[in-house]
């Protein structure tokens, strides 16, 4: 059975390798409509468009694309943009009917969806499992993704424990040691890995 974590907070990015300046390597990519996922949320490319994993519990299901860099945008059709490129719009624009006004600073809304890609690269940190506590022999083993019903936020679940059963990350720092549910530093397994297999 799966751990638990009602406590769980959205996956980000915690080490990016091979350089003290480089950024994460991220992509912009078609977003499935109704799709309302939170910022931090593992997603999938299905079809041409990307989805929330779903529950991960065998090696076929144990496939990320990335980790969400925003929410979904709740679109009214595959990969379409809302009207004026924005989710937030406001008033009228004279004489230009068709025309809307979109705030300073709003959110791009252009039909797709901000990811950190899955790769060797980038090292994401989340929670633990809330039965965990975190200790230094977690680091190196392979382990699995829950996610929380509660909150709709993913973590490491340290139940999860073999690749057959759906364990795709391993541990690769322990940044809060001894805590209970505590957080971790994490990297997609190469298998794992939906872009670059």
């Amino acid at each position: 059975m799966a751990g638990t974590q009602t406590a769980a907070v959205p996956f980000t990015v915690f080490r990016v390798l091979q350089g003290s300046d480089n950024l994460p390597t991220m992509d912009r990519m078609a977003e499935k409509a109704a799709l309302t996922v939170n910022f931090g949320t593992p997603v999938v490319l299905s079809a041409g468009y990307l989805i929330e994993r779903g529950a991960i519990s065998s090696v076929a299901t144990a496939i990320v694309a990335g980790v969400t860099t925003e929410v979904g945008h709740n679109l009214a059709a595959d990969g379409t943009a809302p009207v004026g490129g924005s989710g937030l719009t406001y008033g009228k624009v004279v004489n230009q009917p068709a025309a809307v006004n979109i705030p300073i600073g709003a959110p791009m809304a252009d039909g797709q969806l901000g990811i950190v890609l899955a790769s060797d690269e980038n090292i994401f940190q989340g929670k633990t499992d809330s039965a965990h506590t975190t200790a230094v022999t977690d680091v190196g083993t392979l382990v699995g993704l829950t996610k929380d019903a509660t909150t709709g936020n993913w973590f490491v679940d340290t139940t999860i424990v073999t690749a057959a059963t759906g364990a795709l990350v391993e541990i690769t720092d322990v940044i809060e040691l001894g805590v209970a549910g505590g957080r971790v530093a994490f990297r997609f397994a190469r298998a794992s890995q939906q872009m670059f297999q």
